[in-house]
């Protein structure tokens, strides 16, 4: 059968139109700024330079020059006589002119490498004659060409610099001995010569910890200066982990910042969450995309092959910036932009080969299967003695191969009889999924411009044989940068991605392949569908196929101007955002046989046809100006700044059965009544925000934000609220006292931060009295049986709902030692959350009508974070062995300070609740004979089937805890009967191991991460089995671990039908501590294995690295959940959790 997809409805037309116009104009934008990139001159001979000194030394004209321009001097002051007075006019002169005054009648001369000047002697001809000639290559130690590294005869005054591919030649005196090479961020490196005349040189990073820049709300800081907590991630950590979604890819990452997920389908998002708990209402960080507000699907649509920085914003003192939406943490992500010299291209690309984890193990023989169905005879709750003694010996026959599984039944030879061994996933299901990602980009800078083209595909297969699910995702982006003037700045960064998936229509539901019976055969003989494989496998194959397609096109225009000498710089940002989404699904009947002479049987009889599509538009803008100030040893900096963002989303869905075609499976075609539906909302808001830091020597640190807030989601006197933050820093190991301790502790940094935030994320128009529309639910208008047209009374509102308020106190610590190669940070904070919108006070039943939300319940979340880092390299075989340990943990609990519920009902929050708490029963065993049942407390209120309540041996056992005789369930925290505390369902301890190792060109990476404390009560199938549904079929794990009379010491009960169903009273899903699991875990994340090819190798094919890797993704798992069937991070998902297995290559030209 083939899949079409259709594009020529109107409401798609529309928006395809729409969003590609948009996209033409961008791209005509782009195309001129490229064009004007690529005719633009260079910087050196494009900018002027005024001067008019009298008797004053080089450097101070040095000096002047870099004041006025963007230009960077380099030289050995042992070389260049910088002390020398000199007088120089010029009026708007080249740089060429101004230099060739400056250093006339010396031996010095220049090189110009866009705005950066070299300074270095010359020599005679003679000298140079005398001299032997050394080539060489400097690189980083990713093998990536370094230019304008200086190469220096130490001991001498002649050097060099690097040419744009990084390599060099210079002339040494024959009795040289040494190259002294430097380069700016890479630590300095001597060279014995000896006698070589080529030389590979690679450069390290220097090891500057906490002197690294990182991103923050609208700006940059070096990581000495933070008072607030920020965390963060190289995204070249990441960028080969074979994930479809960077959330993923951050997952143990960055202490405080949770990341979970309950399904391994490759479209879905994970949940993000910054330290905690944080409202009953819910509430997820803020993630801001190159300064622009997105959300966790635009995040999960990101190429990490894009990314230049991550950032997390954890406390209000660096997320109150951004002010209401921000209560949670920031999630801040920068974009990758040209940058160097020349034209640089990479290439990323990496194939995936997939299979399940944790797939269950079935019973598959017949005549175990068979005596387990048969075991319960002659008790109720038996799942009942549905074979004859002819059926036993035909399973019999089956068993030894005597007979085929699928005969006519002799007992009714009209129908089909099976006794098969069939293992559904196994059927359903390849062996393997694959997957494969593709990553171009094109990069560099041109004279006055800079630019950054990507384009990226994904594409993968889901694990099914039958009607299979693929993704397939495409994305586009690009960045220009153009210098108009000396202080001013243009950029447009512009990005389009689509995302295609298309599956089943009927779902994906693993629990069918794990409850169906594996007695049941897929086909007959006749080739037909079997009523369990039409259910199971026809409906994926031949059910019909859901298509949805989003597409996200986002540009942002930029312009920048400093003033003032830099003093001042003013920005203006203007961001349109569309999201479109469309989805298409049909469904048609699935036909079975049960003989081979009755009438097809048929799931789904009835054909329908559904489309929805939506579209989310979002413009957002900015204006703010930046005042930095540095003078003697204070530095000021100032940020004002206003932003207007708004929100708009209108989705349309159509449904029509009895389709009279399906070969164009259109709502049109249906004979039924349409349904149709639409909805439309919108907010915006509001802001004026302002930051003031100030540091003294970079020892005291001082930093106030704050944000003005106004947003639409409540009523007018209420819109608006005021964020205030306040934070403190003190580097006291740059004070004099600590020097004797700085060559043991090199960093030590108390900080302290206190602020206010609030939340909007509390519905669109929660502060409106709404009325709705539809059908009665009564017939009405006589025979002719109307549902009439109602309209519903409108329910009460609180005419005074406001902010959610959140105010967090963070104390930190960041501290380095031992020449920097051990490192810590450690966090500890406390949040409070009042006006939690929430039901307000009970109101009388007579008012006939439920209470209105209100700004009515709080809660306080205390937790911590740590991290610890040693990086350290030793020789091995005369290389270096550089190696990595990263540890990070965090905790964090919540308990519900204010809530209406005065009785403490344990079905509702109340006063003093502890976020995730499980009540139930203390589990004494198992029952093990009528006389310990006899002398037990009555547990009758408990059954495995409504209307009977007998237990007996092998029956769970639970504890009389207030010693009346009879065993029930709490209601209240002040009538708890037999119930207590067991538990809590909260993930706690989150923590992580990364270990790096480098030799040789070699790599490897090893990632663990996992909780180490967590509490579930299993309530599903994956876990209960055929004590939740009787006529499924039987885990291995089961089989092997329940009670029987010889078999006293089983862990799971003894077979009972129902045990675990959903109805209210079935025993085993009464919590308790037996079947508590601790869902703690430690899993291999990822394992990289890579090796990058020698330079001499890529050299001559004119390549700078070509790196090939190998890698695993959740390869091993720990976990102290007792049934291996569940995965301790989905607990039973609709989609299994993958082990992936990866082979990947990197080529950087």
């Amino acid at each position: 059968m083939k899949i079409k997809l259709y594009t020529n409805w109107p409401i798609m037309k529309y928006w395809v139109n729409k969003t590609f116009m948009v996209m033409r104009m961008t791209i005509i934008i782009m195309l001129l700024s490229v064009t004007q990139l690529l005719a633009v001159e260079s910087y050196s001979q494009n900018t002027r330079i005024s001067l008019n000194v009298d008797n004053q030394s080089v450097k101070e004209v040095l000096d002047k020059i870099q004041n006025q321009s963007d230009f960077f001097f380099m030289f050995n002051s042992k070389i260049v006589d910088v002390e020398r007075k000199v007088n120089i006019k010029a009026g708007n002169e080249k740089i060429s002119f101004v230099l060739g005054k400056l250093f006339a009648g010396t031996d010095i001369a220049y090189t110009v490498i866009d705005k950066q000047i070299v300074l270095f002697s010359t020599h005679s001809i003679q000298q140079q004659q005398q001299k032997k000639k050394l080539t060489g290559r400097v690189t980083d130690d990713k093998g990536i060409p370094l230019p304008g590294a200086s190469v220096v005869i130490q001991g001498s005054t002649e050097g060099v610099i690097t040419t744009v591919d990084g390599t060099f030649t210079i002339n040494v005196p024959e009795n040289a001995k040494t190259l002294s090479v430097s380069f700016i961020g890479m630590k300095k490196q001597n060279v014995d010569i000896g006698d070589r005349v080529s030389f590979e040189i690679v450069l390290e990073p220097l090891i500057v910890g906490l002197n690294d820049v990182v991103v923050i709300g609208y700006g940059t800081q070096k990581k000495a200066n933070l008072t607030g907590a920020v965390g963060g991630i190289d995204p070249n950590v990441i960028k080969n982990r074979p994930v479809s979604n960077i959330g993923l890819a951050l997952q143990g990452e960055i202490p405080g910042l949770t990341v979970s997920i309950s399904s391994g389908r490759s479209t879905a998002t994970p949940t993000l969450n910054i330290r905690g708990f944080t409202s009953l209402n819910g509430g997820s960080p803020l993630i801001i995309i190159d300064g622009i507000p997105s959300d966790a699907d635009a995040f999960a649509r990101l190429s990490v092959n894009d990314v230049e920085s991550i950032s997390t914003l954890m406390d209000a003192a660096s997320a109150a910036i951004y002010g209401a939406r921000a209560a949670y943490g920031v999630i801040l992500v920068t974009t990758k932009k040209g940058e160097g010299t020349g034209i640089k291209v990479t290439y990323n690309a990496h194939f995936d080969f997939r299979r399940p984890n944790n797939i269950p193990k079935f019973m598959t023989d017949q005549d175990t299967a068979l005596m387990l169905r048969v075991q319960g005879t002659g008790t109720w709750y038996s799942l009942a003695d549905i074979y004859g003694s002819n059926d036993l010996d035909y399973l019999h026959k089956v068993t030894k191969g005597l007979a085929p599984m699928v005969r006519l039944n002799p007992d009714n030879n009209k129908y089909w009889q099976y006794a098969g061994r069939t293992n559904w996933f196994e059927e359903a299901c390849n062996n393997y999924g694959i997957s494969q990602r593709h990553d171009v980009a094109v990069s560099g800078t041109s004279g006055k411009a800079s630019y950054y083209f990507s384009a990226g595909y994904y594409d993968q297969d889901g694990i099914f044989k039958y009607g299979n699910d693929v993704l397939g995702r495409y994305s586009l982006r690009g960045k220009v940068d153009i210098q108009a003037a000396d202080w001013l700045t243009f950029s447009n960064n512009t990005s389009y991605s689509l995302d295609n998936y298309n599956q089943p229509s009927q779902g994906i539901n693993m629990n069918s392949l794990f409850s169906t019976s594996t007695l049941d055969v897929p086909k007959n003989p006749d080739g037909t569908w079997t009523s369990s494989g039409a259910s199971v496998l026809g409906s994926l194959q031949e059910g019909g196929r859901s298509i949805s397609n989003t597409g996200a096109f986002n540009t942002i225009f930029t312009m920048k101007g400093e003033f003032f000498k830099k003093l001042l710089t003013v920005t203006g940002r203007a961001s349109f955002s569309r999201t479109s989404y469309d989805y298409r699904t049909y469904s048609v009947p699935i036909y079975y046989e049960t003989g081979p002479n009755l009438p097809l049987g048929v799931l789904n009889p009835t054909t329908s046809a559904e489309h929805d599509a939506s579209s989310t538009n979002q413009n957002v803008y900015d204006v703010f100006a930046d005042v930095d100030k540095s003078f003697n040893k204070h530095h000021f900096h100032y940020l004002l700044g206003y932003n207007q963002d708004y929100w708009y989303s209108d989705s349309f869905s159509a449904y029509r059965q009895n389709l009279i075609s399906t070969s164009v499976p259109s709502i049109q075609l249906g004979t039924g009544v349409p349904t149709v539906g639409e909805d439309i909302k919108d907010y915006a808001t509001r802001s004026v925000f302002t930051r003031f830091s100030y540091d003294y020597d970079q020892k005291y640190l001082f930093e106030m934000n704050g944000r003005d807030d106004g947003t639409s989601r409540f009523p007018k006197n209420d819109r608006y609220g005021f964020f205030p933050s306040v934070s403190l820093g003190w580097n006291i190991a740059r004070e004099k006292f600590f020097t004797p301790f700085t060559q043991y502790l090199n960093v030590l940094k108390p900080r302290f931060s206190y602020g206010n935030l609030g939340n909007q994320d509390v519905g669109y128009y929660s502060y409106l009295s709404t009325m709705g529309n539809g059908k009665t639910s009564s017939l009405l208008n006589g025979p002719t049986y109307d549902q009439q047209l109602s309209i519903y009374a409108p329910g009460l509102v609180s005419g005074s709902l406001t902010w959610e308020k959140v105010r967090t106190t963070n104390y930190g610590l960041d501290l380095a030692a031992l020449n920097n190669r051990l490192s810590a940070t450690f966090e500890y904070y406390q949040r409070a959350t009042t006006d939690i919108l929430t039901k307000s006070k009970t109101l009388p039943s007579v008012l006939g009508t439920t209470e209105p939300q209100a700004n009515a319940a709080a809660s306080i979340t205390k937790g911590w974070e740590l991290t610890l880092t040693w990086h350290d390299k030793f020789k091995l075989s005369n290389s270096d062995f550089k190696y990595n340990v990263r540890f990070a943990i965090s905790d964090s609990r919540a308990w519900i300070t204010s809530y209406d519920n005065p009785d403490g009902k344990l079905s509702d929050y109340f006063k003093g609740y502890e976020i995730g708490t499980i009540y139930g029963f203390v589990s004494k065993g198992l029952f093990q004979t009528p006389a310990e049942l006899a002398n037990h407390a009555n547990q009758s209120s408990f059954w495995s089937y409504p209307g009977y309540t007998v237990p007996g041996p092998g029956d769970i056992k639970f504890e009389d805890l207030n010693g009346d005789g009879v065993i029930k369930a709490g209601t209240t925290i002040k009538d708890m009967e037999d119930t207590k505390i067991i538990g809590n369902s909260r993930i706690r301890y989150p923590a992580s191991v990364r270990v790096d190792l480098e030799w040789k060109g070699f790599d490897l990476s090893a990632f663990f991460q996992g909780v180490l404390k967590r509490d579930y009560y299993p309530t599903d199938n994956y876990f209960w089995n055929i004590y939740q549904s009787p006529w499924t079929n039987i885990q291995q794990y089961v089989f092997d671990n329940m009670w029987t009379p010889t078999n006293t010491g089983a862990y799971m009960p003894k077979i009972k039908g129902y045990a675990a169903s959903y109805w209210s009273g079935a025993e085993m899903l009464q919590y308790n501590t037996r079947y508590l699991q601790n869902a703690s875990y430690v899993r291999l994340k990822n394992l990289t294995m890579g090796y990058t090819l020698p330079n001499s190798l890529t050299k001559r094919l004119k390549i700078q690295t070509v790196r090939v890797y190998f890698s695993g993704e959740n390869l091993l798992t720990w976990t102290g959940i007792k049934n291996p069937n569940l995965d301790p991070e989905t607990l039973g998902a609709d989609y299994p959790m993958q082990r992936t297995y990866v082979v990947g290559l990197n080529i950087n030209f």
